[in-house]
């Protein structure tokens, strides 16, 4: 069971990692103004340009995180 929960586990932040880095693709090519902003007239959000990096570092984050737990995983099932 706890095998089977770390599994899971490694892909809900594989899944939300992807999504970060998604959002961090998304918003880093912006046409930002000299404040930083951005305003998307289509949906009526402004983005600011100081999110872009922590979207990144998130993502690298939970990446890292999920392949470790994946390769703890991956040990326990030798055993």
């Amino acid at each position: 069971m706890f095998k089977l929960l770390i599994k899971l586990f490694c892909v809900f932040l594989f899944i939300i990692s992807g999504i970060l880095f998604f959002f961090y693709l998304k918003t880093y090519n912006l046409p930002y103004n000299s404040e930083g902003r951005y305003f998307d007239p289509e949906h009526d959000v402004v983005h600011h340009e100081q999110v872009v990096i922590p979207y990144l570092v998130i993502s690298i984050f939970l990446f890292i995180v999920s392949v470790v737990l994946f390769i703890f995983q991956a040990k326990l099932d030798k055993k």
